[in-house]
């Protein structure tokens, strides 16, 4: 069931419920057509199973119409595009027709979208994305509901540069080191905020912010600050550790996770000067510390130079790889095992696989926009595709990969077998 209203200008973002329209895209009987969209929606938050107040009564689909999300293909589709379905008891397909690239490159440009819609001009679509507002605010609002909460959660830090390297005149565009990339690289970087639950597969996206140091003057260290200040006292969320990269690993940072008692798992670089004598020996590199049998089982107390005098905390030696050795420390005196500890610290992955989860599947880094405002709210429209996806995910049994590409397995099934562009041979 889907509902259809006209889209309006004099509504707010707030009227609106800060949200993002459906579609609906009718696949002809005729076998050598190709598909065509066909209507759009009123603006509707993401993860909205009711119809809008203002919308008209609800009707059947044809039998040939399928629900589609426009915002499973890019940010432009999700800020005009998200399917609407009644609490998963119908045998649903979800499918995308109107695309006409398979498995491949896609195009998530405006100009795209709007050959694709009858009543959304290339100009339109930009000045909604010019003034609309989409704020992680609304992220956290149509996951909060999915969070599984828990005493033994962990809430993971970790940054992201969406790649703009061919760009000249991106705003918010700035050269910063890529994990990804190994190198320095034009882009915009995107610090997120997952909440995990150990006993449980699913993580959630609850925050995310960009880096944008020349318009707020904030670092990322500043905004991984702000984001878990507001975990705890305005999400309150309850959870037992933070999980960050050796990035975050700062005396400030580590400081304040144990003012607002939570425990902290964090790998230091190689080079951090360490000292595991008791004030006997002058501090040393992290890597050249000696460990015996007990020590690599159990840990060793050590001070990072620059805390506090009676502040220590304890050092793991994790080898995660014949190749690559973590030196991850904690305050928590409980902690005594290098497995454990190894355990926690592997839930760190699930935030990489937000990243290329949501650069794969929702085209978080391909928009070409040059604005700031549309940028921005790209990046916030692929953030609520990825969370929508990853429900439907959950429901389902399948994965984003198998949702996302599966859009056009029917459209793909009847091309092979009955191709509207035939193949002549001499």
């Amino acid at each position: 069931m889907i509902s259809s209203s006209r889209l309006s200008r004099r509504f707010s973002a707030r009227s609106r419920d800060n949200s993002i329209s459906s579609g609906v895209t009718a696949l002809p009987p005729a076998p050598a057509s190709l598909p065509a969209a066909a209507t759009l929606t009123q603006l509707r938050r993401v993860c909205s199973t009711s119809p809008n107040s203002r919308a008209t009564p609800a009707k059947d689909c044809p039998s040939f119409t399928r629900l589609t999300a426009c915002s499973l293909n890019s940010s432009v589709y999700a800020c005009f595009g998200i399917f609407i379905i009644s609490a998963f008891q119908s045998n649903v397909i979800l499918r995308h027709p109107w695309k006409t690239k398979f498995r491949g490159n896609l195009n998530y440009t405006l100009t795209h979208f709007a050959d694709h819609s009858e009543k959304f001009s290339h100009d339109t679509i930009n000045r909604y994305l010019r003034g609309e507002r989409i704020t992680p605010r609304l992220v956290w609002e149509n996951v909060r509901e999915q969070v599984v909460a828990t005493s033994q959660g962990y809430v993971v830090f970790d940054d992201t540069v969406l790649d703009k390297n061919a760009a000249f005149a991106i705003e918010l565009v700035r050269r910063q080191y890529s994990g990804n990339a190994k190198a320095v690289i034009k882009g915009i970087g995107v610090v997120t905020c997952v909440y995990v639950n150990p006993a449980l597969d699913p993580f959630w996206l609850i925050d995310y912010r960009l880096y944008d140091p020349a318009g707020d003057g904030k670092s990322k260290l500043d905004h991984v600050h702000e984001m878990l200040n507001n975990v705890v006292h305005q999400k309150r969320l309850v959870f037992y550790a933070v999980l960050m990269d050796t990035w975050y690993a700062t005396k400030e940072l580590m400081l304040f996770i144990e003012s607002v008692h939570k425990t902290y798992y964090c790998p230091l670089k190689d080079n951090r000067q360490v000292d595991d004598s008791g004030g006997q020996r002058p501090y040393g590199r992290v890597d050249a510390l000696t460990w015996n049998a007990d020590e690599q089982t159990h840990g060793k107390r050590i001070k990072i130079k620059g805390f506090p005098k009676d502040r220590q905390v304890r050092l793991f030696r994790v080898e995660v790889s014949t190749h690559r050795t973590d030196w991850v420390v904690t305050h928590d005196p409980s902690r005594d095992s290098t497995q454990a500890t190894q355990e926690a610290c592997g839930f760190r992955w699930k935030i990489e696989q937000l990243h290329r989860e949501s650069k794969q599947v929702t085209g978080l880094e391909r928009c070409q926009c040059r604005k700031m405002r549309i940028q921005r709210n790209h990046i916030g429209c692929a953030f609520l595709v990825w969370v929508r996806l990853k429900e439907l995910a959950a429901h389902t049994g399948r994965t984003v990969y198998q949702l996302k590409h599966g859009l056009l397995d029917d459209y793909l099934i009847q091309q092979l077998k009955n191709p509207s562009l035939k193949m002549r041979f001499a």
